[in-house]
Formats: structure tokens, C-alpha cells, sequence
């Protein structure tokens, strides 16, 4: 073999004159030896690619332990530089040969570490195991944060309405009893209206919700004509709540008097309340198509929209309340053109902008004319509709009950029974949320048999749970914050004297509710009617029977919803193969 420099420069020895010692050796290999175990460490072999973010450097989790061989320290000693620095490249081959040193180090070899380019290590590659972040002590189930995201807004959605008459109520009453008592009828009344035809709602979230086009299991195919079958059913469901609404209208503008005589409104009572009336049933139309719109949203688990909408007529209505009642004097008549107007330009704004999402959301319905209702789309709500009219009907006949035997109390009986109804009917509307919820939510997965099971056992255990906090925050409100609602200290008194039976109704209608909106949302219904004329006979039997007194009103409550939630018992022990507690599937 011959002996020559590389490029350039005298003939050098193999080695220089001083042989390194074994731990020099060792020493100034280290630089070599990081670069290699950091090629080991980092190829994607032996990299837990997919516990990492690209290019961020943030784990996803914790990653799993290095291989042996990269445990070891992977920086050396203080100022080694590369190996052997005083040996020579002797007897190379011209092609071979390196390029000349760069300034500080060997050739074509940096000089230490520093001078190689940095790379990002993880915690943990020096050889011990990385920091792992420990799981929270406390994390809530996968099904209850799905709903607590919907009844977060849906409590603001449902506590809309029932928040307008209750601001109505604490404004009127502090202008006179008279007035605040010609809201008790009036209240029952368009309760019973609204909810005869809140069926158009529940049908509609029932078939949005069961005929979703937002299952990522369809097909372009199958998702198109899914959406043109819901398109036409809204567009149904939309006239016929316009309709209704305008026909509601008509028999309240003319029928209202006889109505408002027949559950005992006096003369003093009368001229208020029929005035109240009929500036109110004005809005009823706008009333009953935002009640579609609602079916809309809820079906594609959407409760932001609603709540924000109803939210805003809540503040318009009481931005009116202050100025018609206070600032112009118009008393029990103001409250009503407040409420009305409120609901009429929600509505607006509610149509105005799911039209526009329809038009620039591929993933939304869009609202459009569909033509006049067919009698092939008519039967399609024929079973909710029979079965939530009935249903309504005797659930309103019980109420309107108690507010016959109220109206015969006097005027402050009838007073006291308005603010505690108000405060009632307010409380009771939360657990609704938790009853759409169960509509919404068992419909869209109706034949996946152990999802319905668990959305309905949390459903009903989150109601019990409320039920009772509503309860104490009932008996708070009546022990001590019924100066907001009326300054007359009979009133007050008469109020007072009835929580022990109107908290417990309210934590049965709490639990009633749920298992309503379970029975809807699994399609169910049949045993609702029956459990209703039950409910009702018990009611009217406790009328009848106690002696006529605001306590005997409120014993009569308890035994209806004592009564409805007995029904739902039964039922479901007898038939619990074949509903949302069973384990077939309901189609």
C-alpha cells in the first residue's frame, strides 16, 4: 500500500508519534456516540409517533419508555472534541479523502457538540422515565357532558316563556291585586292553548332527530334524500302551526269573555283579565311557528340558537314591562303588549336567520315552502299528535280545575294562587330541558338498544337529583323572597302556608317529566292519555272531597303528578322488554 496525503501537504505516518491512551479514547468518542444514539433514539422506529403532535413537540400523553440503549447520557465531558485529533489520514485513496478541517475542528467533523445542529429531546430521553401527567381525580362521564352541553342553553330556551309571565306578575303586582289576580285565568288559559299544540314541536324534533342528516354512516345518497323527506315534513309542520296559531287567535278574540266568566273571574277581575287576553292571543300565530323552529334546532341537537333567541325576547319583554306598566300607566295591559310584541319580533329574527343558515350551512335544513300540507304528511303526525292533545287536554282540564276552585276563593286566594303558580310553573320548566334532551337524544339513537338504556337511566337519575334541589329552592323562594312578587302581607301569608305540598309536587313533576320526554323520544305514548284521565279523576276527587281552601288547590297538584308518575311506573315495570329500559330495540 503507498503512503500519501489526501489532497494536499507532505506524506504523513499512520499515526503520530504519541499513541492515545484507552480513557482518551473513550473520551473523545462521545461525540460520535450522542450523534448515533440520537439516530437511534429519534427514527421513527423507535419514536412514539402517534403520542406526538407534528411539529408542535406537545404530547398527546405521556410517551411510553426509551430503549435501553438510549438511557444512557447523551452530552460528553466539557470541551472533548472529536476523536482522535492528532492522528492523520495516511495511505487514502484520493477519492476518499475528506475535506479540510473547518476552523476549530477536523475535518469535515465538528468540533464538540455545540457545534451540531440542536435537536428538540423529549423529557425523559437522558434515561429517566418522562414526567407523566396524572388523571384528574374527577372526570365526568362521556354521556352527562353531551347533556350538560344541551341543557346548558336549553334551561334558557325553556325558562323563556315561563320567565315573561313571571316578570309580568312581579310587575303587575305592584300595582294593584286586581290586576294581578286577571292574570291567574289568563295564565292557565294560554298554557292550555300552547300546550295543545306543542305537539308540532315534539313531532318535529322526534323526526329531525330520528331522520338526521347529520349520521356519518350515510351515504351522499341517502343523506340528500334523508334531507329532502325532513324538508318537506318542516315545511308541513310550519303551515299547519300558522294555521293553528291564526284559528287560536279567532276563538280567543271571540270566545275569551264567556271563557274568562266560566272560571270565575268577577266584575272587578274581568275587564283587566279580558283585556290582558286578547292583547296577548295576538302573537299567538308567532308563538306557534318559533315553537317549529325550535322542533328544528333541537332535532339537530342544537340549543345555542333558541336559547339566544329567547333569551333576547325575554329582555325586550322586560324592557317593555318597565315603560307600558310604569312609565305609561297601562298597568295589566301593558304586560300583555309586552309580552306579545316580544314573542312576535323573536320569532322574526328566529326565521330569519335558520333561513339564512340553511342557504350557507351544507350541514343545516333549509326552511322554504313546501307546499300545502298532503294527507300523506298529515299522518305522520297523526299518533303524536292524538296522543300529546289528550294528553294536554286532561293535563290542562286538572289545572283548569284548580283555578276554578282558586277563583272562588276571593281575590286575595285568587292572588296568592297566581304568585304561587307563577313561582311553580317557573321551577318546573327546568327539568324540561333534561325531558327535550331525552326527546332529542334516545330518538337519534332509537335502535341501538343499550345506548337508549343509558341515555335513560341518566336522564331519569339527573331528574330525581333535580327534582329535590328544586324543591329546597321552592321553599326557599316562598319562605323568603315573596316581597319581589306582591306587597300585600295576606297574600304573602296565604303563599307561605303551602310549601310543604307544593315542593313535593314539584320534585314529582320533576321526575313526571323526564319520564314524558322518554316515553316521546322512544315513541312510547301509548300509556300517556290513560295515566292523564287517571290523574285528572284523582284530582277532581280531591276537590271535591277537601274543603275549599288554597291548601286543598295544592293537595289536589300533588295527586296528579303523585298520580302521572305512578302511571309511568306501571307501564314501564309491565312492558320493560320493549321500551328505552329494555334491551330490543324501538324502530
Amino acid at each position: 500500500m503507498h503512503s500519501h496525503v489526501a489532497t494536499q501537504g507532505p506524506p504523513a505516518k499512520l499515526l503520530t508519534a504519541q499513541q492515545p491512551s484507552m480513557s482518551d479514547i473513550t473520551r473523545r468518542m462521545a461525540p460520535v456516540r450522542t450523534m448515533m444514539v440520537r439516530s437511534q433514539c429519534f427514527h421513527p422506529a423507535n419514536t412514539p409517533s402517534r403520542r406526538w403532535h407534528g411539529g408542535t413537540g406537545r404530547p398527546r400523553r405521556s410517551p411510553r419508555r426509551l430503549p435501553p440503549s438510549c438511557r444512557s447520557s447523551l452530552e460528553p465531558e466539557a470541551g472533548a472534541g472529536m476523536p482522535f485529533p492528532d492522528l492523520v489520514l495516511a495511505d487514502v485513496e484520493p477519492e476518499l479523502a475528506l475535506d479540510q478541517p473547518a476552523a476549530g475542528g477536523s475535518a469535515g467533523w465538528p468540533s464538540t457538540v455545540a457545534d451540531t445542529p440542536p435537536l428538540e429531546t423529549p423529557a425523559g430521553v437522558d434515561g429517566t422515565e418522562a414526567p407523566r401527567t396524572p388523571p384528574p381525580r374527577f372526570q365526568l362521564p362521556p354521556r352527562l357532558l353531551e347533556v350538560l352541553a344541551f341543557a346548558g342553553p336549553g334551561l334558557g330556551m325553556v325558562l323563556a316563556d315561563p320567565l315573561m309571565s313571571l316578570i309580568d306578575t312581579a310587575c303587575v303586582g305592584h300595582v294593584s291585586s286586581a290586576q294581578l289576580a286577571a292574570m291567574g285565568p289568563n295564565a292557565a288559559i294560554f298554557n292550555a292553548v300552547f300546550s295543545i299544540f306543542s305537539f308540532l314541536g315534539v313531532a318535529t324534533t322526534n323526526a329531525v332527530a330520528a331522520d338526521s342528516i347529520l349520521d356519518p354512516a350515510l351515504s351522499e345518497r341517502e343523506r340528500e334524500a334523508a334531507r329532502a323527506r325532513v324538508e318537506r315534513l318542516v315545511g308541513t309542520t310550519m303551515a299547519l302551526a300558522v294555521a293553528f296559531g291564526f284559528l287560536a287567535l279567532g276563538a280567543l278574540w271571540t270566545q275569551g269573555q264567556p271563557i274568562l266568566a266560566r272560571m270565575g273571574a268577577d266584575a272587578e277581575v274581568l275587564p283587566h283579565a279580558l283585556a290582558y287576553l286578547r292583547l296577548r292571543a295576538l302573537a299567538a300565530p308567532a308563538v306557534m311557528l318559533g315553537n317549529v323552529a325550535m322542533g328544528v334546532c333541537l332535532g339537530q341537537q342544537d340549543t345555542m340558537t333558541p336559547f339566544l333567541v329567547f333569551m333576547g325576547a325575554g329582555l325586550l319583554n322586560l324592557g317593555g314591562d318597565i315603560l307600558l306598566i310604569f312609565g305609561f300607566g297601562m298597568g295589566v295591559a301593558g304586560a300583555a303588549a309586552a309580552t306579545a310584541a316580544s314573542q312576535v319580533l323573536s320569532t322574526a329574527i328566529f326565521m330569519l336567520y335558520l333561513w339564512h343558515r340553511g342557504q350557507t350551512d351544507s350541514r343545516r335544513l333549509k326552511i322554504r315552502w313546501t307546499g300545502w300540507p298532503e294527507a300523506a304528511a298529515l299522518r305522520q303526525f297523526q299518533k303524536v299528535a292524538v296522543t300529546m292533545i289528550t294528553r294536554t287536554a286532561f293535563g290542562m282540564a286538572a289545572y283548569f280545575s284548580m283555578a276554578v276552585s282558586a277563583t272562588g276563593l276571593g281575590v286575595t286566594g285568587l292572588a296568592a294562587h297566581q304568585v304561587s303558580m307563577q313561582i311553580f310553573w317557573f321551577l318546573s320548566y327546568v327539568p324540561e330541558t333534561l325531558s327535550l334532551a331525552a326527546q332529542s337524544m334516545i330518538a337519534r339513537d332509537r335502535r341501538i338498544p343499550r345506548a337508549g338504556q343509558a341515555w335513560s337511566r341518566l336522564l331519569l337519575g339527573c331528574g330525581a337529583a333535580l327534582g329535590v334541589t328544586l324543591a329546597l329552592a321552592l321553599v326557599a323562594v316562598f319562605k323568603r323572597g315573596l316581597a319581589l312578587f306582591t306587597t300585600d302581607l295576606a297574600v304573602i301569608a296565604q303563599v307561605g302556608a303551602i310549601w310543604p305540598m307544593a315542593a313535593a309536587a314539584l320534585a314529582l313533576c320533576s321526575c313526571m317529566m323526564i319520564m314524558d320526554g322518554i316515553s316521546v323520544g322512544s315513541n312510547v305514548l301509548d300509556h300517556l292519555p290513560i295515566s292523564n284521565v287517571v290523574g285528572l279523576a284523582v284530582t277532581l276527587g280531591v276537590l271535591r272531597t277537601l274543603p275549599g281552601t288554597l291548601t286543598s288547590v295544592w293537595w289536589s297538584l300533588l295527586a296528579f303528578y303523585a298520580t302521572r308518575s305512578l302511571g309511568h311506573a306501571i307501564y314501564y315495570t309491565w312492558r320493560h322488554p320493549r321500551t328505552a329500559f329494555g334491551e330490543q330495540a324501538l324502530c
